[in-house]
């Protein structure tokens, strides 16, 4: 049976986000990419959905884009993402903003061959 992972951190060390510069943090304080995430899931994973990382207000919109862009290609298990910030996206045609709270969940719907539709 194939399991979803619904709590995915991903970082650049390049630019942590805020609260990451704390000195306790310091054993977490490194990147955390999808290739790092994957390789540590384990067996069965199927899916996987990104939970924001409170990244700094000005890199929110690029965390955002960056997050998109993970969703959509299918080679890799990220399928949707719950970001809380007052930005705004273009996915599959359709553009999506920061709502009442400034909080969106994308499930891009991919098809067959791992694209979006």
């Amino acid at each position: 049976m194939q399991r979803v992972d619904t709590h995915v951190h991903l970082w650049s060390a390049v630019e942590l986000p805020p609260w990451l510069n704390d000195p306790t943090l310091a054993s977490i304080a490194c990147s955390r990419s999808i290739a790092d995430f994957i390789s540590e899931a384990g067996p069965n994973l199927g899916s996987a959905v990104y939970m924001e990382i409170d990244v700094a207000p000005a890199a929110r919109q690029r965390e955002a884009q960056t997050v998109t862009a993970l969703c959509a290609d299918g080679s890799n298990p990220l399928v949707g993402a719950v970001i809380g910030a007052p930005v705004s996206l273009t996915l599959g045609g359709v553009g999506r903003s920061g709502g009442l709270e400034n909080f969106f969940f994308l499930l891009p719907e991919r098809e067959a061959g791992g694209g979006v539709k």
